[in-house]
């Protein structure tokens, strides 16, 4: 019972963090040399990405439902998952 008293953080994401931002750009930066194409994440993969990357920092898990909590409403619950 006591874990239903623990609140959720609540915090709208809405800029990931500095380390973040350069982690998916790094990727994206990898990802865009070893394509012949020289394609690589699209900016909507790498606000997901981010959304997600920051979502579990925050939550310490990876559960969708914490996600949408933490989003404010940003991504609903079905479109996570």
């Amino acid at each position: 019972m006591a874990s239903e008293l623990i609140e959720e953080p609540t915090l709208l994401i809405r800029q990931p963090l500095l380390f973040v931002q350069e982690f998916v750009a790094a990727l994206d930066e990898a990802l865009r040399a070893h394509d012949r194409a020289g394609r690589g994440l699209s900016r909507l993969q790498q606000r997901w990405l981010s959304f997600c990357l920051m979502a579990i920092m925050i939550t310490h898990r990876l559960c969708w439902a914490r996600f949408e909590r933490v989003g404010l409403g940003r991504y609903s619950q079905a479109v996570l998952s």
